[in-house]
């Protein structure tokens, strides 16, 4: 067997070579490397940095960056390129070494520039039991100095590592380290070229780095530039391992025994050592080298050394085999005369000798500044920040915090590319920087979670230290206004009120970042059981949720940036123009439709034109509103460029209205002049991506100088001295914090969490605050008159088509490719109101919406809290044809509270709505008329040429009592599977009396100053929509408000 000499295979480079003189001028170059890598001399120090060169100017950078990184090695590169994505970010990248040279391209030359000034020419200390036969017993240690670091010196090999090497990562304390969290970034920055038996799901496609399999090695039959077939193109290269091993004299020679045209040899690389080394100063001058001791098989139980032995008679094995024999290989021994000299030829004890004498390193230290949870035993954290110094990271392979079963360059690259977008993440208030990062994969986490997630029944997270930092988690200084809440109003007031230059603002949420999957309207449900609700349930109900566990209804409160805009189902449903008129007659003037209706257009930006009363809509404003397109049926390949539409299978939105135009109902914009109709259902989308108040209001304006967010910040009390709110006390990693306001407090905690923090304040009912010990500063109704929608999901119709033939992963994948946005289901594009009572145009008492494929699943069976006994029911619906009509309660008469377990900020408020315990009973009477109205649907000439049919499930506690369809098995029905919309409102309700309101009409807290509750709470009395679009609009109404109140003139629209 005849291999080609180095100089050969440089025929294989051919975007290098043009033609013979660029062929013969790369021979040469190469040549002369190999030439002069046999008598280069290493430098011994740091000394020529410090030296003058040629250059009279000044070599210095000048000026300031947002971001230095030190070395533009594996995770340099990455880093320079990732943050420069970023516009507004300035970055110096810092490279002792010089440009990449032209011959680091070539992969088989690398050993050949470990002799070169592209090596910073470290040495290890004299090994005791490694390194033997080199120098010395000084194993050289190379690493790169030169653009591209050592990925532009080593031998490019591709190998990740074992899926357990990072799930050891995460469990040694480094969480969002698993596998499953890391596999994204190892994609992400990937361009496979291969195709031999790739496994697809775990490789990139579009990534700037490309990966390959190069052809075999060829004996070269063809014409070499001119060169006649068969003719000696170049000398034989003598074997290159003594090059960059540094052995002694004695082994070199035995090397030269080597045939470099004919033998092959077997490398043993130990990938998961157990002995331990260190990097450590010659000295406090920085002209020194380090001094490294890898410290070489010194494991006190011999693992390392008796590994390698293991894996030496496998390779011995190898002799033994048909492929070797047919090739007539044989095995070659080569002399260690140190070994031969001591043990018996081939012994144990003789390998170990040789081992000991021959090993050498692969160049991978790690582990040298390792990743972990405790200063003691690490250097760096979780995100890589150096523990107890602020604004310092190390991304490289030292944060490494066990080897892996690989080569680190991968991984290295892998860790870059994930701390970039971490340092997006806090830079720019980000989530997720990235959407093509494995998003089905993290969908596919959510929906795996769903049975298992278990929530926290208290706020002892807060109070507990989870990043054990000596950097000090407050926030400094004084602030004109804190915004307690980045909710549907709070990123609102943030954007407003920063829009004044000489305004400060700090904004504090208790939730983190708003996570990736929230921009997608079809995955909310499945964020309700993940940490970004705060996990709320209520109290035992006597008249609804009598089918959830333990009847209690689930109680999901958004935890993050943007609070519940950023989880809930993004229907923009404003409400009837009587319920603000309402509002202004109960005694708070300037609330009256006319009056709110210029702050619902200033928020808005609609996108949609179907049917759009144009008057009644806002185009300028930063919250984008939209209309999507029909849930398709597709068919074809889900990977082309377009969705294309089964035409006989699709039901489309337009089938819904018109079943609602056989009853009688007309189409029209809900949203514009009259509500009273069914219409497409209006969203919180921009394009197709959910437009919360965190993505229009708060993360375009992150980076304005006097707004500062502060993140996992929990607002325990309101500092309140002589009736005048002075600031705010808030816990962050285990720590309370204190900042005071200078001009106002505004609480946006939301209908659930204002009332919680008002009383443990000291604000809220005499007798609720003397019960749990909290000293009185103003008698209020805080926590009163909770009202809520709630909605009956039991009305099920089965269709004859395929309503929808695709998963929700599939959905994903279009919604990455911006083909379509993810809404939750088909059915919830339709909605229509129906008024029982009052004139047709008056304030409706229901409003129907509805699900489809795929919502019709046992996954909303368990969102919404189900026993095992009704998630199994759901189970008897058909994903694909059926739907469900949705009747949701408008205006209850029922009425509940927020109230306190205790005087401890870590335990939940109790929840108690108090469903359906109106006296006279009409809010379960008004439900049962809307029951009625959607069983019509059935008799409609629509329904019918779907040749749909009725659904009828079991409720066996209903069964057992009642006549089926009666309206008192009806009642039953509805009291079982009935659920709350998660609709709080009225907790700290408006109006001009203290004795039965908590705010006035500027909602400034009743006999406390400079303190404001801005969030759905304040409602007086429920409306005829959904309550983010109209807590958007208080919180536009109230920054122009404050602005006027503070700066002496009218911001008024």
């Amino acid at each position: 067997m005849q291999l080609p000499t180095l100089v050969a295979l440089l025929l294989g480079v051919g975007s290098m070579v043009t033609g013979r003189e660029d062929y013969q001028e790369l021979t040469r170059k190469v040549e002369k490397l190999m030439e002069e890598a046999r008598g280069y001399t290493f430098p011994v120090n740091n000394e020529r940095f410090y030296q003058k060169n040629q250059y009279s100017d000044d070599p210095c950078e000048d000026g300031e960056f947002d971001f230095i990184i030190v070395g533009t090695g594996s995770a340099g590169g990455v880093l320079a390129n990732r943050l420069t994505e970023v516009e507004n970010f300035t970055v110096l990248a810092l490279e002792a070494g010089g440009e990449t040279p032209e011959l680091s391209d070539m992969l088989g030359v690398n050993i050949y520039l470990h002799r070169t000034q592209y090596n910073w020419g470290y040495n290890t200390t004299p090994q005791a039991h490694m390194c033997l036969g080199s120098k010395d017993r000084r194993c050289p240690y190379p690493r790169g100095k030169m653009l591209g670091g050592s990925s532009a010196i080593n031998f490019g090999m591709y190998v990740r590592g074992h899926h357990d090497d990072f799930n050891t990562w995460a469990a040694l304390g480094n969480p969002g380290w698993a596998y499953r969290d890391v596999l994204p970034y190892f994609k992400k920055p990937e361009t496979a070229t291969f195709t031999h038996t790739i496994d697809r799901d775990y490789h990139g496609f579009e990534g700037p780095q490309k990966t390959g399999i190069p052809n075999d090695t060829p004996l070269l039959p063809l014409k070499a530039t001119g060169t006649k077939i068969g003719t000696q193109i170049a000398k034989a290269t003598p074997h290159p391992i003594p090059v960059f091993s540094s052995y002694t004299d004695e082994y070199i020679e035995i090397f030269k025994q080597l045939n470099p045209l004919s033998d092959v040899s077997v490398n043993l690389e130990l990938l998961h050592p157990k002995s331990r080394g260190s990097v450590t100063l010659q000295s406090n001058n920085p002209k020194d080298f380090p001094i490294i001791d890898p410290n070489y098989f010194s494991d006190p139980d011999g693992e390392d050394l008796e590994n390698m032995y293991k894996a030496v008679q496998v390779a011995l094995n190898f002799n033994s085999t048909k492929t070797f024999r047919d090739l007539s290989a044989e095995l070659f021994f080569i002399p260690y005369p140190n070994c031969d000299r001591q043990f018996e030829l081939r012994s144990k004890d003789w390998w170990y000798c040789a081992l000991k004498t021959l090993s050498s390193t692969l160049f991978h230290p790690v582990a040298t500044t390792r990743m972990g949870p405790d200063p003691a035993t690490s250097v760096v954290d979780a995100k890589l920040k150096v523990h107890g110094i602020r604004r310092l990271r190390i991304v490289d392979a030292g944060v490494i915090p066990d080897h892996i079963s690989g080569h680190p360059n991968a991984a290295v690259v892998m860790i870059a590319e994930k701390i970039s977008d971490e340092i997006k993440r806090e830079h720019l208030g980000w989530a997720d920087v990235d959407y093509d990062v494995a998003i089905a994969q993290r969908v596919e986490r959510l929906v795996a979670n769903l049975d298992t997630y278990v929530f926290p029944v208290n706020n002892n997270a807060f109070f507990e230290t989870v990043d054990d930092l000596a950097e000090d988690p407050c926030v400094e200084g004084d602030f004109d206004f804190i915004i307690v809440g980045t909710g549907s109003a709070g990123g609102v007031l943030a954007n407003r009120l920063t829009e004044v230059a000489n305004f400060t603002v700090l904004a504090l949420e208790a939730g983190e970042e708003t996570p990736v999957e929230s921009d997608m309207l079809g995955v909310n449900i499945y964020l309700h059981r993940t940490r970004h609700n705060w996990g709320y349930n209520t109290t035992v109900q006597e008249n609804m949720c009598l089918g959830s566990v333990n009847a209690r209804c689930p109680y999901p409160r958004g935890k993050m940036l943007g609070g519940s805009s950023a989880i809930n189902f993004g229907m923009y449903v404003r409400g009837h123009h009587d319920d603000f008129d309402h509002w202004e007659a109960l005694g708070n003037p300037g609330w009256a439709y006319d009056d709110v209706l210029p702050y619902f257009k200033k928020a808005e930006s609609a996108t949609f034109g179907d049917d759009i009363d144009l008057e009644y809509h806002g185009f300028g404003g930063p919250q984008k509103t939209g209309v999507p397109n029909d849930t398709p049926v597709l068919v074809g390949k889900l990977t082309s460029k377009r969705c294309v539409r089964d035409s006989i299978g699709l039901l489309q939105t337009q089938a819904l209205i018109d079943c609602h135009i056989d009853l009688g109902k007309t189409e029209k914009d809900y949203n514009g002049k009259d509500q009273d109709g069914v219409s497409r259902l209006q969203f919180f989308l921009d394009g197709n991506t959910r437009s919360s108040s965190n993505e229009a209001f708060l993360k375009p304006v992150r980076r304005r100088p006097n707004l500062v967010v502060s993140t996992e910040s929990y607002v325990t009390r309101i500092l309140i001295t002589n009736q005048t709110a002075e600031g705010v006390v808030y816990m962050k990693n285990g720590k309370e914090c204190t900042v005071r306001a200078n001009k106002e407090v505004l609480l946006s905690a939301g209908a659930i969490n204002s009332p919680q923090v008002l009383m443990l304040s000291g604000v809220g009912p005499q007798a609720e605050l003397e019960k749990h010990g909290i000293e009185l500063i103003q008698d209020l109704p805080v926590g009163q008159n909770m009202q809520d929608h709630q909605f009956f999901p039991g009305i099920f119709y089965r269709t004859n088509q395929t309503l929808y033939n695709i998963t929700l992963l599939q959905m994903v994948d279009l919604w990455k490719r911006n083909l379509r946005p993810l809404t939750p289901s088909l059915g919830q594009q339709t909605v229509s109101f129906w008024n029982f009572i009052g004139p047709e145009d008056s304030q409706p008492e229901v409003e129907f919406f509805f699900f489809g494929p795929p919502l019709i699943t046992p996954d909303i069976a368990v969102i919404l809290g189900y026993t095992e006994e009704y998630v199994g029911i759901f189970n008897l619906l058909d994903a694909l044809t059926d739907i469900s009509v949705n009747v949701e309660l408008l205006h209850p008469r029922s009425t509940g509270s927020v109230t306190l377990q205790s005087s401890d900020p870590r335990d939940f408020p109790v929840i108690d709505p108090n469903y359906f315990s109106d006296p006279e009973g009409v809010d379960l009477e008004n439900v049962y008329r809307g029951v009625e109205v959607a069983l019509q649907f059935n008799d409609t000439e629509t329904f019918r040429s779907l040749d749909t049919e009725f659904l009828l499930i079991p409720y066996p506690e209903c069964d057992a009592q009642y006549d089926q369809l009666s309206k008192d098995w009806w009642y039953c029905a509805i009291k079982t599977l009935a659920s709350t919309l998660f609709h709080p409102v009225a907790t700290t309700k408006m109006g001009p009396d203290a004795a039965t309101s908590v705010v006035d009409s500027q909602l400034k807290v009743h006999g406390v100053d400079r303190l404001r509750v801005v969030d759905a709470g304040v409602f007086p009395d429920h409306i005829s929509g959904h309550p983010n679009a109209a807590v958007v609009m208080i919180a536009e109404k109230i920054a122009d408000e404050i602005k006027s109140e503070h700066l002496g003139c009218s911001y008024w629209v």
